[in-house]
C-alpha cells in the first residue's frame, strides 16, 4: 500500500464515527421535537 494508507485508515474511521454520531443525534433531536411540533400544528400550547 501507499505511504499515506495508514493515515487514511485512521481518518476514515473517525469520519465514519462522526457521520454515525451526527445521524444518531439528529434522529434524537427530531424525535424529541416531534410531539411539540404536532401540538403546535393543532393550535395547542404545550407547558
Amino acid at each position: 500500500m501507499g505511504t499515506g494508507a495508514d493515515v487514511m485508515k485512521r481518518l476514515a474511521a473517525s469520519m465514519v464515527g462522526g457521520v454515525a454520531s451526527a445521524m444518531l443525534l439528529t434522529l434524537i433531536v427530531i424525535m424529541e421535537g416531534q410531539p411539540h411540533g404536532v401540538a403546535l400544528q393543532n393550535g395547542e400550547h404545550s407547558t
